[in-house]
């Protein structure tokens, strides 16, 4: 059947039409879904530093509690300490890019040692704080049960200070151990950590 002058131009006016809007169809959706991943992303950041950073204090310092050296220190030259012209301790450390957080491990000869996550390279925001408290004493009491939290006089300059300690010892015995969690006030900086200190067997050979 042939088309008449007017019917085709209407045919083509037609298809025109439906190029343009589904085009713009796709526009939209490539938009919207770009949005929509920016808008994921950016929620992904502000909610996960504190968890990666929880997972990175579980995956680095955690294990040393149950005799376990963190793996990274088998790959790394550490830094020799000296106190009074002897050897004292040997300082590790490196950054953990996805949380922002700088891990610091300091073995010292006398059996004990620190594992320490501080984000004074990357601070995180008050609301990230906020979380990463709340997560960590939430925590605790499943990852480390024996320890008991207590909850002294904060330390000057510090927004934020939590413990957990063995309370088997006494304060002063060098045995006592456990975890501190401070976040210092805006005028230094507003920076957390969060950090074991623990105590094993001195080493007989």
């Amino acid at each position: 059947m042939l088309l008449t002058q007017s019917e085709l131009a209407l045919s083509r006016h037609l298809e025109n039409t439906v190029s343009f809007l589904w085009g713009n169809r796709l526009k939209l959706i490539f938009a919207v879904s770009f949005l929509a991943t920016l808008a994921a992303a950016a929620s992904a950041s502000e909610e996960d530093r504190p968890a990666l950073a929880l997972q990175l204090f579980e995956d680095v310092c955690l294990p040393i509690v149950h005799g376990r050296m963190p793996s990274e220190l088998g790959t790394m030259h550490g830094e020799v300490q000296y106190f009074r012209g002897a050897q004292k301790a040997t300082s590790f450390s490196w950054p953990h890019e996805a949380s922002g957080f700088e891990v610091k491990v300091v073995d010292y000869l006398d059996g004990r040692i620190k594992c320490d996550l501080n984000d004074h390279n990357d601070v995180l925001t008050l609301t990230e704080r906020e979380r990463f408290e709340r997560i960590v004493a939430e925590w605790m009491p499943l990852k480390m049960p024996m320890l008991e939290q207590q909850t002294p006089d904060p330390m000057s300059d510090t927004d934020y200070f939590n413990t957990w300690i063995d309370t088997r010892f006494p304060y002063g015995d060098r045995r006592r151990w456990g975890v501190l969690h401070f976040r210092f006030g805006e005028n230094l900086g507003g920076t957390t950590s969060l950090g074991l200190a623990f105590i094993r067997p001195v080493p007989v050979s």
